[in-house]
């Protein structure tokens, strides 16, 4: 004789309702910047992407092939930007050299992004020092980049304050991790109180140059 079994409505719904495993996000990351299909850009952008919520890890891919076979660059952080200059290790702007990049972003462990693409020239540059939009006390200030050429080895820099040249550096300088440096002691004292826009245009032994990104810092009185 079979036995009829009752089920309380507070235990068929614990039945049915199934546990989640784990976080489950409702979508991937939206890119930001740099836009799809930029141009020019000589030295690794700060990639941003829309916010997925408090406490998580995030991680970007860049690499020269849409299916991200080798990427030349994967970061992680903790908000929903990256800025690879500050990178470590450091890894030189647009290694593989001219031509297009892909890039794309996620919640580490769930689903990517779309994948979006920028265009790099044959020279790279980025700064070192001082950081963007930095505010800087008078005195003695280092403008350091960064740079890299494709077509040949870095020849110089040329360094400007408000559209002035004001200085060349002919003599690069390497660190251990293969950075080719140029750099410009700049005297910021007689730019009290002021704000100065930072400019660099580099230039390999082939006659191929760029213009870094352009830095507004302000110096206090």
């Amino acid at each position: 004789m079979s036995k009829r079994v009752w089920l309380s409505a507070f235990t068929l719904a614990a039945i049915l309702i199934p546990v989640a495993a784990g976080p489950s996000y409702a979508s991937a990351p939206v890119l930001q910047s740099p836009a799809n299909g930029a141009t020019a850009i000589s030295e690794w952008p700060v990639f941003t992407w829309s916010d997925m919520g408090t406490g998580l890890r995030y991680e970007v891919q860049v690499d020269n092939s849409p299916d991200f076979s080798s990427p030349v660059l994967t970061g992680l952080c903790s908000a929903p930007s990256y800025d690879a200059m500050q990178s470590s290790p450091f890894i030189p702007p647009c290694p593989a050299g001219s031509g297009t990049y892909w890039w794309r972003a996620r919640v580490s462990g769930d689903t990517w992004s779309e994948t979006w693409s920028f265009k790099a020239p044959l020279v790279g540059i980025g700064f070192e020092s001082p950081t963007l939009w930095a505010v800087l006390s008078p005195g003695t200030v280092n403008i350091r980049v960064n740079t890299r050429s494709v077509a040949g080895s870095m020849a110089r820099a040329e360094f400007y304050l408000n559209g002035a040249l004001v200085s060349t550096d002919r003599n690069p300088t390497y660190d251990s991790e293969g950075r080719v440096r140029f750099s410009y002691k700049w005297n910021a004292s007689k730019w009290a109180n002021q704000g100065v826009r930072i400019e660099v245009k580099a230039f390999d032994s082939q006659g191929n140059f760029a213009w870094s990104q352009r830095n507004d810092v302000t110096v206090n009185p």
